[in-house]
């Protein structure tokens, strides 16, 4: 009867690569690697221990490669990790609006007749802001809450865009808003909800 050897005795010891015996325990390890075990340094070893000595037992030295393939992926990702790319537009803040002051410009505004219509543009308010215009007297100085009207609710008005800015608004100029002769010249008010505009118009 013969008796036991070192791997026998001990499944799970080293390979006896001049006999070419293959433990048990080793194939099982290999096996394992086909149901999604983890690969670290020893298991890879291990494979290609095994490839090495089980050429006569063709199923093992198969389980074997495919394992050392296995190791050659997964070391391959590390030594090549991911590279996750953001996208520029969702990190990169959005440039803020104009910090221009509030300003009005009137077309024309010289040279004007009573009773004729001119051109309003604002720029510097508040984006969806409400921007009501009034025209005053020589000697008026416009306010905040109504410009140079008695209320804002009776004035023409604009709303900006998303800018702050309004082009285009037709207004009415007269020649003697509250019974005085602008001259040499009178003012035209932009009033929003924090900022007054003011421009100068006269009169041929």
């Amino acid at each position: 009867m013969r008796g036991k050897s070192r791997d026998d005795e001990h499944p799970g010891g080293r390979l006896n690569s001049s006999r070419g015996n293959v433990p048990r325990d080793h194939a099982a390890v290999m096996a394992s690697h086909l149901t999604g075990h983890s690969y670290g340094q020893r298991d890879c070893l291990l494979a290609r221990q095994t490839a090495v000595v089980s050429a006569h037992r063709p199923l093992v030295a198969s389980i074997a490669m495919i394992a050392l393939a296995a190791c050659s992926a997964h070391s391959s990702t590390n030594r090549h990790p991911a590279t996750t790319l953001t996208s520029a537009a969702a990190t990169t803040p959005a440039a803020p609006t104009s910090a221009q002051p509030p300003s009005l410009a009137v077309r024309p505004h010289t040279g004007l007749h009573d009773q004729q219509l001119v051109l309003l543009t604002v720029m510097g308010f508040r984006p969806g802001e409400k921007v009501f215009f009034s025209e005053c007297r020589p000697d008026q100085r416009p306010r905040l809450v109504a410009g140079c009207g008695e209320q804002a609710a009776a004035e023409p008005f604009t709303i900006t865009d998303e800018n702050g800015s309004r082009s285009g608004t037709s207004f009415r100029v007269t020649a003697t808003p509250g019974a005085h002769q602008c001259r040499p010249r009178c003012l035209i008010a932009a009033v929003g909800n924090r900022e007054l505009a003011v421009a100068e118009i006269t009169f041929g």
